[in-house]
């Protein structure tokens, strides 16, 4: 099961930071994937019923990610498709453990993830008054995040998300879902099961496997890792990065910012909080 987690080779350490050594996921973030491959756009739009099981095997090595880490009584809490990843051979990784928590006593309070995957009781939990009450979340996050995932995968889009974080709240709290006309209905089944606002009335991950959508799919061979991925990475060698944004490093940055700022000096001769609110938006560039 390790074969669908990203694995950590070990840590190094000096004054300031601690280095994670981790697997290097050649072909980049099923987000991209999704958005941007012939493959998936054939899935969402066209011969709907004979692509679908494309999208079913990702499904599935994520599923038994979750099912690995809720044996282990670990709520990973921030399901998204930026944070599932393909290697070389083009299987779903799951990386970030940055809010992952093993639950003592199975539950937790903290409230943390991404707004249009946190599940209701995770929301209801914002804001000072929740602090003071301490509302409580299990496992369960984790299968509405799934439940998520998957209709953004079927149907190529967030149920939740909309202009704002507090829209997009609200819309999670209402759990008022508009369907696609091109979802089956062993899709909806299964994802209504999952999306549910009593916490205790989800579909369990070990339980995924007996639902009629994933019910063809091969489970041993998913844990195993060896099963045949619908989309290869296409790769120059082992240390490929072309699946990756390519960012200016910070010395690259700095010296732009300080030829502008440079500029600024020459060109401007008002007041220190001129050019201190001049300085601030030269920062919206970067």
């Amino acid at each position: 099961m390790a074969k669908i987690t990203q694995h950590s080779y070990g840590t190094l350490q000096d004054e300031c930071n601690v280095y994670f050594i981790m697997e290097y996921v050649a072909g980049g973030e099923l987000y991209n994937i999704i958005r941007y491959s012939d493959l998936i756009e054939i899935a969402f739009r066209k011969q709907i019923k004979s692509k679908q099981e494309h999208i079913l095997f990702y499904l599935a090595e994520i599923g038994s990610a979750v099912e690995y880490l809720h044996r282990r009584g670990v709520a990973y809490r921030d399901l998204k498709p930026e944070n599932v990843m393909l290697d070389a051979r083009g299987h779903a990784k799951l990386v970030d453990f940055g809010f992952a928590k093993r639950l003592v006593g199975g539950r937790t309070a903290t409230v943390c993830g991404t707004p249009g995957y946190l599940a209701p009781e995770q929301v209801e939990g914002k804001g000072s008054l929740a602090l003071r009450n301490r509302l409580e979340y299990g496992l369960e996050v984790d299968l509405w995040a799934f439940g998520v995932l998957a209709f953004e995968l079927l149907a190529g889009y967030n149920p939740f998300s909309s202009e704002g974080p507090v829209e997009t709240y609200q819309n999670v709290v209402q759990a008022q879902i508009n369907w696609p006309p091109y979802m089956s209905r062993a899709a909806k089944d299964f994802i209504k099961k999952l999306l549910v606002l009593d916490p205790k009335e989800r579909l369990p991950a070990e339980k995924f496997k007996l639902e009629p959508l994933l019910g063809a799919i091969d489970w041993d061979t998913v844990s195993a890792g060896k099963g045949a991925p619908p989309y290869v990475p296409t790769l120059s060698g082992p240390f490929d990065t072309s699946y990756f944004y390519k960012y200016p490093d910070e010395t690259e940055i700095d010296k732009k910012m300080n030829e502008r700022l440079s500029l600024l000096k020459v060109q401007s001769g008002g007041t220190s909080i001129e050019n201190g609110r001049r300085k601030e938006r030269l920062f919206e560039d970067f």
